[in-house]
């Protein structure tokens, strides 16, 4: 909460994705959730992601399965893991082949197709994770 306006705090949320226009679809949708305020920050990349953490905290992460060739989603969640300890739900073109078969992919609660951003599947995924987090007192 704002203590000057008792207005709920805005949901504070990292989009790690190498494509800047998946950050402003976020903002738009999570914008339209119903579930409050959001505040939507972009990461390209794992090197943004920690300069960005270095200075600030989020109640949540959407990162992309795919940031590059070269990036795949474990190495992005063990570098994530040194910065944030929060809920982290992966948004992506297409989930990664072998998703779910490695111990560390628990870190993921969550998974939302990029194509699902405009449905109702995208406001269900961020209400329960939310909620089941604790991220946010309550939600709509």
């Amino acid at each position: 909460m704002n203590s000057e306006t008792d207005t709920p705090a805005p949901i504070r949320t990292l989009v790690i994705d190498d494509h800047p226009a998946i950050v402003k679809l976020v903002r738009i949708y999570a914008g339209r959730s119903g579930l409050g305020d959001f505040d939507v920050r972009g990461a390209l990349c794992l090197d943004d992601m920690e300069a960005i953490f270095a200075n600030d905290t989020f109640d949540l992460v959407l990162l992309d399965g795919y940031l590059s060739v070269d990036v795949n989603f474990r190495h992005a969640l063990e570098r994530l893991e040194d910065v944030f300890d929060g809920p982290v739900v992966m948004l992506s073109g297409m989930i990664p082949h072998g998703f779910g078969s490695d111990p560390k992919d628990a870190r993921i609660c969550a998974t939302i197709l990029k194509d699902e951003l405009a449905t109702p599947v995208f406001v269900n995924t961020l209400r329960d994770v939310l909620q089941a987090t604790g991220s946010i007192r309550s939600v709509a």
